[in-house]
């Protein structure tokens, strides 16, 4: 079983305190924590990637593990991803009574609540339950860490049709992963537009 260094343990642990993590609970987060990676290192898959959390899910349910354990470790990984920087946390809506506020330095003010974990809502591929839903943005195309869950759906439906067997899926998955880091998480429509580009040089 890998062994979670004392500083990354610390670092998550003072993250589950900011999201109010009540301490009975907490155990259990680390411990989703350390079977997520050891996972990511059994299987050699990154576990900076939200895309190598398909394949851990996939293997607590082989497991047996109830809908409730699944869902705490969903929630760790997440933390994990928003620790490390993977996944950014989800924007505090502002009121217009706040935005009012903060124009006056008399008024504006910190009340220090921690913001609520929102980790089982935002970020990870989904499981078979949870299909994702499409996201509207006007945001421009990232030239690293793009989410990929998108493609690894497309991937995992395109085996199903298929009725290609669960290994044909890890092979193809393991494959897509590698291809995955070797874009550095470059936003799929750029990689559309640079291979477009190459057909029109070669017609």
């Amino acid at each position: 079983m890998l062994i979670v260094t004392a500083s990354l343990s610390q670092t998550f642990e003072s993250q589950l305190c900011l999201r109010n993590i009540p301490d009975q609970q907490r155990p259990d987060f680390h411990k989703w924590l350390r079977f997520y990676l050891d996972f990511c290192a059994k299987y050699a898959s990154d576990p900076k990637l939200t895309a190598s959390y398909a394949g851990f899910d996939e293997k607590l349910q082989s497991k047996g593990q109830s809908d409730a354990q699944r869902m705490v470790a969903r929630r760790a990984s997440t933390i994990y991803y928003r620790m490390i920087g993977t996944l950014q946390s989800p924007p505090t809506p502002i009121s217009n009574s706040t935005a009012k506020n903060a124009n006056n330095p008399l008024l504006s003010s910190s009340s220090g609540t921690p913001t609520p974990d929102s980790s089982s809502q935002v970020g990870l591929p989904a499981t078979k339950r949870e299909m994702p839903q499409p996201e509207v943005t006007d945001q421009p195309m990232k030239l690293t860490g793009a989410n990929w869950e998108a493609i690894y759906e497309q991937l995992k439906n395109a085996i199903n049709v298929r009725h290609y067997s669960n290994k044909a899926w890890q092979a193809y998955r393991y494959w897509l992963q590698q291809f995955q880091t070797f874009t550095k998480s470059k936003d799929t429509g750029l990689l559309d537009e640079a291979a477009n580009a190459e057909k029109s040089r070669a017609v």
